[in-house]
């Protein structure tokens, strides 16, 4: 597994030492961390199409908001929401300083981007 991780690390860590003006390409297990770590930090905040989840959310008469994170186990508020869908008609999102400004046909996620 460490030799696949080097090699797939290899043209990033190759970069990594020209951009510091090294003279050889550092392989060291603490740049291959620093790389690993890089990666995990991009799959956890990119918005990947594959990542993608689907929930349906139940929601109560008289209830305007809902936070998210507490209704979905693995909701990431880095990723916020695709499209929502209400009574399999697609609903618009709106700006939430626009919400004041809106029908009920569309929706909006507060700044802690949890809730909406």
């Amino acid at each position: 597994m460490c030799l696949s991780m080097i090699s797939t690390l290899s043209p990033i860590l190759i970069e990594t030492s020209n951009l510091l003006n090294e003279g050889s390409t550092d392989t060291s297990s603490k740049r291959i961390s620093f790389g690993n770590r890089a990666i995990r930090r991009v799959l956890k905040v990119r918005r990947w199409n594959w990542a993608r989840l689907s929930h349906t959310l139940t929601v109560v008469d008289d209830t305007q908001e809902y936070d998210l994170s507490s209704e979905i186990s693995d909701y990431n508020p880095n990723w916020g929401i695709y499209e929502v869908y209400m009574d399999d008609e697609k609903m618009t999102p709106i700006d939430y300083n626009q919400k004041e400004n809106t029908t009920s046909d569309h929706f909006y996620l507060k700044p802690d981007g949890k809730t909406i």
